[in-house]
Formats: structure tokens, sequence, C-alpha cells
């Protein structure tokens, strides 16, 4: 529910913690925001592979669509564009606390990290995807 408040919290962290030394933080901070999901898709890919269960590969497939949809397409809106989402009522770490720290987010920019993210991705994930799908459905055949 509050995914996006996190992200942004990590990333005002970093970009605190180690500023950055070219004068684009920005495309900087959008790099590292989709480099940390691309390694988390490829450990929930590998994990798919290793699962032996559809059970398994179920809730694998399901946190990899949430993924995509949530930490690929809506939190990045909200965070680097909108520069607002939600967050708990009792939280120390408010929104506006968060964005002041971070620099302004180009939309077009955001648009096009995303947008490269899910043709590098998709099809990836679509290969195995099917693959999985195909030794479920040969083993539910058999």
């Amino acid at each position: 529910k509050y995914g996006a408040q996190r992200s942004a919290a990590a990333l005002s962290t970093l970009d605190l913690l180690r500023p950055m030394t070219t004068t684009d933080r920005s495309v900087q901070l959008l790099d590292l925001y989709f480099d940390s999901k691309a390694q988390l898709l490829q450990g929930l890919l590998t994990q798919l592979n290793a699962s032996e269960d559809s059970d398994t590969s179920e809730e694998v497939l399901s946190k990899i669509v949430l993924i995509l949809q949530y930490d690929i397409i809506l939190h990045p809106y909200q965070i680097f564009v909108l520069r607002n989402f939600p967050s708990p009522t009792d939280s120390l770490s408010k929104p506006e606390t968060i964005l002041q720290s971070l620099p302004i987010f180009p939309a077009s920019v955001v648009q096009s990290k995303a947008s490269k993210f899910l043709s590098a991705h998709l099809p990836l994930i679509r290969t195995k995807v099917k693959s999985v799908l195909m030794d479920i459905a040969g083993t539910t055949a058999a």
C-alpha cells in the first residue's frame, strides 16, 4: 500500500548519503530505481525457473505482475511526475519531506525510462512465463 513512499524514501536517502557528482542527479536516481527493479525481476525469474510446483510458480508470477503494475508503471508516475503518493498518517516521513530532497524529474525522461525498461524486460518475462506455463500444462496433461 505504501510502496511508493518506501521507494521514494530509499531514493532520497541514497541521494543524501551519496551525493551525485554529475549535474544530472535526476537521471542517475532514475537509473538506480529502474536498475534495482531489474535486479528484483531477475531474481524472481530465477526463482520461477527453479520452482517445481504450480503453487510456487503462481506465487512468483503474481509478484512479477505486481512489480510491473506498481513498481514500473504506477509508482514512478506518483514519485517522479506527480510528486505525490500515499503514506500512513502516523509516518514520520511525509511525501513533502521526502520529495524536498529529490530533484525535479522531467516527465518525458521518466516515461522514456519506463518504456525502455518494459521493452527490455517484457520479452524475457514472456518467454519465461510461457515456458513455465507449458511445463505446468504438460505436468497436468500427463
